[in-house]
């Protein structure tokens, strides 16, 4: 298994919204004040259960709606789509080279708790500004 560059782990950072449309996952947080660990379900868009010591939550929708309004016919429309009707710029390996830009383009997924879970389930933020050293390929479970 050959260790992936900075730009591979970049790439594969912005294509979070186009390489899965589900995911199921246990979150165990490191920070003692957050509940944990929980149990969570993804189905994208807009739909995340999380069981945790405290029970079950369902949280739909997305937490910062990037919406536009349409000017076109004789009543207001919001217009606002998911990453995956849009076709982004991807690598030769299929990962994603650059992202879709527009407010027409809702990337975000639901939030739990804190923009933590946004983050950790897109993290784009990774894919630029960030300096990367020792990155190797490795097998977990």
């Amino acid at each position: 298994m050959r260790a992936p560059s900075a730009d591979d782990f970049r790439a594969l950072a912005r294509s979070s919204p186009w390489l899965f449309t589900t995911l199921h996952f246990t979150h165990r947080p490191t920070d003692p004040r957050r509940v944990g660990p929980a149990e969570a379900w993804l189905q994208r868009p807009g739909l995340l259960r999380v069981e945790d010591e405290n029970g079950a939550h369902v949280v739909t929708g997305v937490p910062y709606m990037r919406r536009r309004l349409a000017t076109e016919g004789t009543s207001p429309e919001w217009s606002v789509s998911p990453p995956d009707e849009h076709e982004p710029t991807r690598r030769p390996d299929g990962l994603v080279a650059a992202r879709p830009a527009g407010l027409e383009v809702d990337y975000d997924d639901p939030m739990w708790q804190s923009y933590v879970w946004v983050a950790m389930l897109d993290p784009v933020e990774l894919a630029t500004g960030t300096r990367l050293t020792e990155l190797a390929a490795t097998e977990r479970r």
